[in-house]
C-alpha cells in the first residue's frame, strides 16, 4: 500500500491581533443598560455575514449568530447579564428585541464607512458627449442615527 501525504494546516496565531483591522465598537442600550460590542475582525465578520446572508429566515439567522454576538460584548458582566436575560424563563427577552439589536449592530458595522473619505480635487472631468436623458436619483431609505454616547 502506498502512503498518502498528510495535508497540514496552521492557524495564523503568529499574526498580531492588534494589526488586524476591525469594525468600530458600537454601544447600545438594552433595558436601560449600556452595552458595548467590540467591532468584529475579518474572520468574525465573515462568519456573521455568512449566517445572515445564507438564511431566508432572519430569526434563524439571528439565532445562529447569538454566540458570536455575545462573544463581542466588551464587558464580561454585561455579557453574563445579557445571557441570563436571554435564558430567563420568567421574563424572557424577546427574539424580536434581539433581532433588532443584531440588525442594528450589523448596520453599524457593515454599512457605515470606517475611515474618513479622502477629499478629492473635484468631480471627474467629462470624457465624452453629455447625455440628453435626465437622470433620476433614487430616494434613500437608509436611516441615519447619531452615535451612542459612552
Amino acid at each position: 500500500m502506498s502512503q498518502t501525504e498528510i495535508k497540514s494546516f496552521q492557524s495564523s496565531q503568529e499574526e498580531s491581533k492588534e494589526s488586524e483591522e476591525t469594525a468600530p465598537d458600537v454601544t447600545v442600550k438594552i433595558d436601560g443598560r449600556e452595552i458595548t460590542f467590540m467591532g468584529p475582525n475579518a474572520t468574525e465578520s465573515t462568519f456573521l455575514m455568512m449566517n445572515v446572508s445564507g438564511s431566508t429566515n432572519i430569526l434563524k439567522a439571528v439565532a445562529s449568530s447569538i454566540d458570536l454576538i455575545l462573544g463581542l460584548i466588551k464587558d464580561d458582566m454585561d455579557r453574563r447579564w445579557l445571557e441570563q436575560s436571554l435564558l430567563d424563563r420568567r421574563n424572557p427577552m424577546s427574539i424580536e428585541l434581539v433581532t433588532d439589536v443584531v440588525l442594528h449592530l450589523i448596520e453599524e458595522w457593515f454599512t457605515r464607512p470606517t475611515q474618513e473619505q479622502s477629499t478629492s480635487s473635484g468631480p471627474p472631468s467629462p470624457t465624452g458627449r453629455k447625455s440628453t436623458a435626465s437622470r433620476h436619483r433614487k430616494a434613500s431609505s437608509h436611516s441615519t442615527s447619531a452615535p451612542a454616547a459612552s
